[in-house]
């Protein structure tokens, strides 16, 4: 009896130490740092994380550059939003003459850049 005792214990001992570990080495929020937001949709959603770096007239003409670091490991994807939009504003917003060019700098995995110019 005192055996099987030990070998949960042990057991339990074991998955606490894994569960420490994997908490330890996974991804943290707080390491967000230079943008706006970061917001976790949680875990099984994909994409899990999303990074609001700032606003970006696209009535004013001029270069804007937002830099940020602490992004989750992974591929990433920059998806431009406009605010207060709805499918009434859809053809209204596809008939602007308005050009964005971006160009996303990785300056060794620490801090990343992104440059937004129309």
């Amino acid at each position: 009896m005192a055996s099987g005792m030990k070998r949960a214990w042990t057991i339990t001992i074991c998955i606490g130490i894994l569960l420490i570990v994997f908490w330890a080495a996974s991804y943290h929020p707080s390491r967000f740092g230079g943008g706006v937001a970061l917001r976790d949709s949680g875990f099984f959603s994909y994409p899990r994380y999303h990074a609001e770096l700032g606003d970006l007239p696209l009535w004013k003409g001029g270069e804007y550059q937002f830099t940020v670091h602490g992004l989750p490991p992974g591929p990433l994807d920059l998806k431009l939003q406009v605010l207060d939009s709805t499918d009434a504003n859809r053809a209204e917003l596809t008939s602007l003459s308005t050009n964005v060019s971006v160009s996303i700098t990785d300056m060794r995995r620490e801090r990343e850049s992104v440059r937004c110019r129309h």
